[in-house]
């Protein structure tokens, strides 16, 4: 009988893996709490590298992302399956994130290292000087208008399209590239 056991559980963890973040957000919306564990599994760090960019707290952090998994179970059943569900993940992620700088009138500055993303074999001195250059550019970016900094991350770092991009913000997609525009020709001003 264990065998039995082991063997649906390997099936259920192979089976979770295969299905998409839209069929895990509509079983958690008709009440399936592991579904709903499988997008925090899958979600929680890269929504906490997010966060952390703009905050430099890692308590903060912590609090902003537990209060929107928190958010996101309460108010499952208003997302809609047709869209991303990182998009409507990084909605609520942002939303809570400026309002904790209302709240709190805190300045962000960024110091976190980002991680090499190129595939090509580097030496360690190629691998530090790139993750310095990543970390100058992102301090820089950090000075600009938080609706370009936001932009340009979900951009470059989390990879969306314009038009989750434009979901996840609540602006057109036009708007959403000329803000990227003036985001890069600001950011390159900073650079030179």
């Amino acid at each position: 009988m264990p065998e039995l056991k082991m063997s649906v559980k390997i099936e259920n963890t192979l089976e979770m893996i295969t299905v998409t973040d839209q069929e895990l957000a509509a079983r958690a919306c008709d009440g399936c709490r592991s579904s709903f564990d499988e997008l925090v599994q899958r979600y929680s760090q890269k929504v906490f590298k997010f966060i952390f960019m703009k905050t430099n707290n890692i308590e903060c952090t912590e609090d902003i992302v537990q209060d929107a998994f928190v958010r996101a179970w309460q108010n499952i059943e208003k997302y809609d399956p047709q869209y991303c569900f990182s998009t409507w993940l990084y909605t609520i992620a942002i939303r809570l994130t400026h309002n904790h700088f209302r709240k709190r009138k805190i300045n962000c500055i960024e110091d976190e290292i980002l991680d090499s993303r190129s595939g090509n074999q580097q030496t360690p001195d190629q691998i530090v000087s790139q993750a310095e250059e990543n970390q100058r550019v992102w301090k820089l970016a950090a000075d600009l208008k938080p609706e370009y900094y936001n932009i340009l991350w979900l951009k470059y770092v989390e990879l969306l399209s314009i038009e989750e991009i434009a979901k996840a913000t609540g602006k057109s997609e036009a708007n959403v590239k000329v803000i990227l525009h003036r985001a890069r020709n600001k950011l390159a001003k900073k650079l030179n």
